[in-house]
C-alpha cells in the first residue's frame, strides 16, 4: 500500500512557518476574541469573493492583534486572504514605479490605454546606467 502525499492545504511553506507560528501565538494569547475566529464571519477571511474580503477587512478594525496580523500580511503579500485589514489585492498592488518613485495620485499619469505611469519618470529620461540595469533600450 502506498502512502498519499499530504493535502496541499495542510502543507505549510517552510519560509512562512516561523511568521505564521508567531501570528497564531498572538491570536491564541489575545484576551478578546478576534473577528477572524468568529464562526459567523470566519469564512470571509479566505473567500474568493472581493465583497466578502472587504467585509472581513473592515471587521479587522476592532481586532486586538491587528498590527501583528498586518505585519504578517505585508511581509508575505501573496498569501491568500485578509490579514490585518488588507486583502490580497491590497497587498499586491504596486505602490512604486520601477525606479522607486511613489505611485501616489499626484505622481500618476493614466495613459490613453488606461495604464498607470510615473509622472517623475516621464519628465526625466532614464540615465544610461539605469537603462542598462532595467533592460530598457
Amino acid at each position: 500500500m502506498t502512502r498519499r502525499p499530504p493535502r496541499p492545504e495542510t502543507a505549510i511553506d517552510e519560509r512562512l512557518a516561523p511568521d505564521l507560528a508567531a501570528l497564531h501565538a498572538a491570536l491564541a494569547a489575545s484576551p478578546k476574541r478576534t473577528p477572524c475566529l468568529d464562526p459567523a464571519t470566519g469564512p470571509d477571511w479566505i473567500a474568493e469573493n472581493h465583497a466578502a474580503q472587504q467585509r472581513a477587512a473592515r471587521a479587522c478594525a476592532t481586532c486586538p492583534v491587528l498590527s501583528a496580523c498586518r505585519s504578517y500580511g505585508l511581509t508575505h503579500p501573496t498569501e491568500h486572504g485578509v490579514y490585518g485589514g488588507t486583502t490580497t489585492a491590497d497587498r499586491t498592488t504596486r505602490t512604486t514605479c520601477k525606479r522607486g518613485h511613489p505611485l501616489a495620485s499626484t505622481n500618476v499619469y493614466i495613459t490613453p490605454r488606461g495604464y498607470r505611469e510615473c509622472r517623475t519618470c516621464r519628465a526625466r529620461p532614464a540615465r544610461p546606467d539605469e537603462q542598462a540595469a532595467s533592460g530598457d533600450r
